[in-house]
């Protein structure tokens, strides 16, 4: 791209320099013609020929120099475009998909919907949810971008459909930023409002499987929740709380 930019500037400069050079050209025959004749009428057919020529020249002068330069190799390609099988990008492979506590996590939920639930990690918000049809391109975009790049935890699915049952994020201390906070309401509230249940468990070093059922399912019935509001439990050390969402979903 700035190698053409470039190209396009020499061309304009290349040409304004021609124009100059004819526009004295002109001057100086335009001068010589007029005085030269008698006859003013013929200095002056004289002179609209002599114009038409020098412009011609001028032109094809310019045409020659574009399409010489545009059968010329560019300069200096390989700094615009390095030879990949050289240059090594500065990329490494992480150690797991999952940090330590989502792993932790995942080990202690995968038993107790294994056979019945499929669990998915790190899922992209776009592949849950989706802008819905009817909105200007423009503001759809918008709506867009603001999913496309953010991802859920964990997903639990049906596992027949994988129909999306629950969405499950872990709050570790990085949530408790403003900037994170603000993320985390525009999750919440998309969630909310495309009928998708998404609950919150503040994340630990280790999990047991009552920890994890108290936030995910109901006690009594053992059926998969998510309250209306966010609240906490009572007597709960660690303030424990769900995200709002107004569904109910399978039976464990």
């Amino acid at each position: 791209m700035a190698h053409s930019k470039r190209k396009r500037k020499a061309n304009r400069t290349e040409a304004g320099i021609m124009l100059i050079v004819g526009f004295f050209i002109l001057v100086t025959l335009a001068t010589g013609g007029i005085n030269g004749f008698k006859d003013r009428f013929i200095g002056l057919i004289v002179l609209v020929v002599l114009v038409a020529i020098c412009v011609g020249c001028i032109y094809l002068i310019y045409v020659v120099i574009r399409r010489t330069r545009a059968n010329q190799p560019p300069q200096n390609e390989s700094i615009h475009r390095p030879d990949i099988s050289v240059v090594a990008y500065p990329y490494q492979s992480r150690p797991s998909i999952l940090t330590q506590m989502e792993l932790s996590f995942f080990k202690v939920l995968r038993p107790m919907v294994e056979g019945q639930w499929h669990i998915f990690t790190k899922v992209r918000m776009e592949d849950i949810i989706e802008v819905k049809e009817g909105l200007e391109q423009k503001e759809a975009y918008g709506f867009r971008s603001r999913i496309k790049s953010r991802h859920i935890d964990f997903v639990i699915c049906d596992k027949t459909t994988l129909e999306i049952l629950m969405c499950v994020e872990l709050d570790d201390s990085s949530h408790q930023t403003e900037k994170a906070q603000e993320i985390d309401a525009f999750k919440d509230k998309a969630m909310k409002d495309a009928g998708v249940a998404l609950i919150r468990i503040p994340a630990k070093g280790s999990y047991s499987e009552a920890y994890i059922r108290d936030y995910l399912f109901e006690e009594e019935e053992l059926e998969p929740v998510a309250q209306s509001e966010a609240n906490a439990v009572d007597n709960d050390p660690d303030a424990r709380w769900r995200s709002p969402a107004d569904v109910k979903i399978g039976r464990l």
